[in-house]
């Protein structure tokens, strides 16, 4: 089985910064701030795309630096979720043949 990557949408509600840590991953996280409250991220994992739905917001530059797109492995994903937000994942699996 391959990698499962996503494509996560984060609601910010207040606060201006979330993080995702993926603990079942060796602690790979995501992480942005400086963001406005009632924004929307849609975030891709496989193409490693950030979309806000605030017009003409480069959102790259409000990721920490050392960021990860997040990816999932086989099984279980234990993941820890920072913010005041309202998270959505969207994902398919992928089978090796």
């Amino acid at each position: 089985d391959a990698d499962m990557y996503s494509q996560i949408i984060v609601q910010m509600i207040s606060g201006g910064e979330f993080s995702i840590v993926n603990k079942s991953n060796s602690g790979e996280f995501i992480k942005f701030s400086g963001l406005g409250d009632n924004e929307t991220l849609t975030i891709n994992t496989e193409n490693e795309s950030i979309q806000s739905d605030l017009p003409f917001m480069y959102r790259f530059d409000n990721m920490d630096q050392f960021s990860k797109f997040i990816t999932f492995k086989r099984g279980v994903s234990r993941l820890q979720v920072y913010g005041n937000i309202k998270l959505q994942f969207r994902y398919e699996y992928r089978f090796l043949i």
